[in-house]
């Protein structure tokens, strides 16, 4: 039954592909070829397509000459009424809006919360009605929470920055130091990571790729007086290859932890790592491989587990833990 749903929500309709054939024709042109290739469909059926919606009074453009036929209606979106969400997809925005709760008080969620607005204005009265129900249905608990209200206009700059591509320059205060550093950043992206908004970008300071905590910028403005800087092309590269377990970047490791049978289940229902790797052993243990840096991060993970965790490689990250729990030992014992 759910196979069949799935196949009826993913396989539109005749009538919904036509609707959804003439709003992208009111947007933008496109060739023949290209709405094959958006719509699915062969070259006869696209001018079937072509063919009703001149039918229904539809206009398209005159086409030029000078190269292939481009599809276009005349006078965009002007009096066409934009096809409305259904209440799946409406429960799939909701549920994005949801895991985004912490960014309240921000840029972001303020635009999401317009663009939500949006799409409730133009619902059948039917689907309206079920708005209060579908915003109830997700109940995310995310700890610990961090404010990014009192960020608002750093992200405000943060957000111009990469959308024009601009130098931004930023005074950031690292982890555990009392004073901020002046860094002029091309900004490439902001990473969600554990409930936390960080900024990635290439430090003329550093001279090299950094990541910054948004909650630790304490500055920032925008260098509109240079042209827009060009992506550098080892980030790309950079990120193809990134392996860090979390934030941290560092030496990549073989890693090969073995838990216990009581927590097995959270291992082989999970990725925690995308070069995971699960051996389920006959007493119902799992040893669980990856290659992955950041020592630090790494460590905490393991901690974490407590006695259903065991380190069988590397020797260095046995020994780090090991320390760890000596500390703990003589702390706690005293």
């Amino acid at each position: 039954m759910a196979a069949q749903q799935d196949k009826e929500r993913n396989d539109p309709s005749p009538g919904a592909r036509l609707v959804r054939m003439i709003l992208t024709l009111c947007a933008r042109g496109m060739t023949r070829a290209e709405l094959e290739e958006t719509f699915q469909v062969d070259r006869r059926h696209i001018y079937d397509y072509l063919r009703d919606i001149e039918a229904l009074g539809y206009v398209f453009t005159e086409p030029d000459e000078t190269g292939e036929r481009i599809w276009q209606i005349e006078g965009g979106h002007q009096g066409i009424k934009p096809e409305p969400a259904t209440p799946e997809e409406l429960m799939s925005l909701y549920l994005a809006k949801s895991h985004l709760a912490y960014l309240a008080g921000t840029p972001f969620m303020e635009d999401l919360k317009r663009l939500c607005r949006k799409v409730e204005a133009g619902l059948p009265r039917k689907t309206a009605n079920k708005i209060e129900q579908i915003t109830q249905v997700f109940l995310p608990v995310q700890r610990p929470l961090r404010s990014y209200a009192k960020q608002n206009d750093i992200l405000a700059t943060l957000q111009k920055a990469l959308l024009l591509q601009r130098k931004v320059k930023i005074a950031h205060r690292a982890q555990n130091k009392p004073k901020p550093v002046v860094h002029q950043v091309e900004p490439y992206g902001l990473q969600l990571f554990d409930n936390g908004l960080y900024l990635v970008g290439y430090s003329h300071r550093a001279k090299d790729f950094r990541i910054f905590a948004v909650e630790r910028i304490q500055k920032a403005t925008v260098d509109m007086t240079a042209d827009p800087f060009t992506i550098r092309p080892e980030y790309a590269a950079r990120a193809r290859s990134r392996k860090a377990f979390g934030l941290i970047e560092g030496d990549v490791m073989d890693v090969k932890v073995q838990f216990s049978r009581e927590v097995a289940d959270y291992f082989t229902e999970r990725q925690w790592h995308p070069t995971q790797q699960i051996k389920k052993l006959k007493n119902g243990n799992v040893i669980v491989s990856f290659q992955a840096g950041g020592m630090d991060e790494i460590v905490s993970w393991v901690l974490w587990w407590g006695v259903t965790a065991k380190v069988l490689a590397p020797r260095e990250l046995a020994t780090a833990i090991g320390r760890q729990i000596e500390f703990m030992r003589k702390r706690y014992v005293n």
